[in-house]
């Protein structure tokens, strides 16, 4: 025999990449023995299940209209880093509310049990969770905890770990996080990842036993609590919870390390994949509640990368360790993204090769900073290793577009947040971030246009651009920072960067000569003709008039006639 369990099926899509619509529906779930589930019920009754779970169930009501006037959604652009709010947070959020709020009622009871704040700081006099009705408030709080999965420390670690671990490694630490977990008393964190549904769940704590599903065995249980699980009597406008449900929990053969969740198995159509944590400072991060601004989890060596655009590549990372592997591997798992695919590494450097086509973009984030780096021509490949980003290319002409944007905070180099760098070259392009400035590098020298946002919103929740299309043209590698406390530009060259550029320098080569006096006077030649300029005006501009023209082309060569009788 088997019965009906209705579920509903919205469920958050943890990718944030697309969502499932809202959907209804009665799957067909293996039958468990009325004495089985009646003793499951009386053993969650140990762990709270009468009175610690929400009463609503998992919902997508957020429209794109709603999303900037959403109280929630304000709460968390302000916790944003750089990057985050420089890359379309609020498509980010609207996608994951659209796809439902498992999560966020999943971190709510997580942390209202194990003690962080109590259900009257959501509803003022309630007592227990089951005490909230879904007002306004409890859709504010709700929302915003669902959108705590976008911060980058919170998906950094549940997606590498998802990629990194083997399917046995998963289930041993999902039983030792419940084992812990249940004997200290507390909540914790799983999201149930399958091809057609990603879905977080809590987990209340475990049992030992002995069942038998579709005539397979299981000695474990992880009881849950599932917000797609609704009473089977509900009114469609009246939605109820049923809390603790034994259909939706999880059963564990410990030997085999297979997983049965009868409430999903006619539904899931690929294998279920598990992530489990009950690390309370991942939950708290930036929350609204008793929040904490670091997590005790480490991440600080995971970096993602994003790869897409015309060409086919291979990956190579390199481990904290400094052993390498084939990250890029059929074997090694990756997320879908809207244009290519992401990849999770437990190392911040790595190789990309271009191996057909031509265009290679590519994004990478950590903790620190986000890159962005997208190339249009013949890119034999990027690479990061350590501080240094470069693009290599065959030989032929090739353009890049690298954006730099920092993410814990201002170095002392530098106001700004975000530097961004077009230009071409033939062969190659390096960017290198030190703790005094930004240093380009290309085997011709370097030519590009910088443009540098300072503020990170305008009223209207965008970037605010501080300068664009600042000229960078030189001879040798440069150093690109900031005057100490002023967004004035320093060039510095040699060997340690340790020699400013001197005005009238115009091709940064460490002497002022007739080659800077030509540059000046074709640049102003083909200003006055509205074409394209080269030369950074603030070196350009001798004469410190604002504007670079013939008079600036004489005095630099009366300098020169100056320093060559010295």
């Amino acid at each position: 025999m088997k019965k009906l369990i209705t579920l509903l099926v919205s469920l958050t899509m943890i990718s944030c990449a697309s969502a499932f619509s809202a959907y209804a529906g009665e799957f067909e779930v293996p039958d468990l023995p009325k004495a089985e589930r009646e003793a499951l019920k009386e053993i969650a009754k140990q762990f709270g299940s009468e009175t610690d779970y929400l009463t609503y169930v998992n919902y997508a009501t957020l429209t794109i209209a709603d999303k900037i006037s959403n109280k929630s959604y304000a709460e968390f652009l302000n916790r944003c880093n750089n990057a985050q709010t420089a890359l379309d947070p609020s498509a980010s959020y609207s996608a994951t509310l659209q796809g439902g709020r498992c999560m966020g009622i999943s971190l709510i009871e997580i942390l209202s049990h194990n003690g962080y704040f109590t259900p009257s700081d959501i509803h003022a006099g309630a007592t227990y969770l089951t005490d909230i009705e879904l007002d306004n408030e409890a859709k504010y709080y709700t929302d915003f905890y669902s959108s705590v999965q976008l911060y980058t420390e919170f998906d950094l670690y549940m997606r590498w770990y998802l990629s990194h671990y083997s399917n046995e490694e998963r289930v041993k630490m999902l039983l030792d996080t419940a084992e812990k977990a249940t004997k200290e008393g507390k909540y914790f964190l799983m999201v149930l990842d399958a091809s057609n549904f990603s879905h977080a769940v809590t987990g209340i704590g475990t049992v030992d036993g002995d069942w038998i599903i579709e005539d397979k065995h299981y000695d474990k249980c992880v009881l849950t609590y599932d917000s797609n699980a609704v009473n089977a009597n509900y009114l469609p406008q009246k939605m109820v919870c049923w809390g603790f449900t034994p259909e939706t929990s999880l059963f564990i053969n410990t030997e085999t390390n297979e997983i049965c969740i009868p409430a999903y198995c006619n539904y899931v159509k690929s294998p279920l994949n598990v992530f489990s944590t009950n690390d309370d400072s991942l939950m708290r991060y930036k929350g609204l509640l008793n929040p904490i601004d670091s997590v005790d989890t480490d991440i600080s060596e995971i970096t993602e990368i994003d790869v897409s655009g015309s060409s086919t590549y291979s990956m190579t990372g390199t481990r904290a360790d400094g052993s390498s592997y084939n990250c890029g591997a059929d074997s090694y798992k990756n997320f879908p993204t809207k244009n290519g695919k992401a990849y999770y590494l437990d190392g911040k450097n790595f190789t990309v090769e271009n191996t057909f086509g031509t265009d290679l973009d590519v994004t990478f984030t950590d903790t620190a900073h986000t890159i962005i780096c997208d190339t249009n021509g013949s890119v034999n490949s990027i690479y990061k290793d350590d501080s240094v980003v470069r693009v290599l290319g065959g030989g032929n002409e090739f353009d890049y577009d690298i954006s730099v944007i920092f993410n814990e905070g201002n170095y002392k180099f530098t106001p700004h947040y975000r530097w961004n760098f077009k230009g071409g070259t033939s062969n190659q392009m390096g960017v290198f971030q030190t703790d005094n400035g930004i240093i380009l590098s290309g085997n011709n020298g370097v030519k590009c246009s910088l443009s540098i946002y300072d503020s990170i919103f305008d009223e209207d929740m965008h970037d605010a651009v501080y300068n664009t299309d600042i000229n960078i043209f030189s001879a040798n590698d440069v150093m690109i920072s900031c005057k100490e406390n002023s967004n004035d530009l320093v060039f510095s060259i040699g060997e340690n960067f340790d020699i400013p550029v001197e005005v009238g320098d115009v091709n940064c080569d460490g002497k002022i000569d007739a080659v800077d006096a030509s540059y000046i006077l074709s640049d102003y030649a083909n200003a006055s003709t509205d074409k394209k300029t080269i030369l950074n005006e603030q070196l350009a501009d001798y004469d410190n008039d604002e504007k670079v023209d013939a008079i600036d082309t004489s005095a630099v060569l009366a300098e020169y006639a100056r320093l060559s009788t010295i």
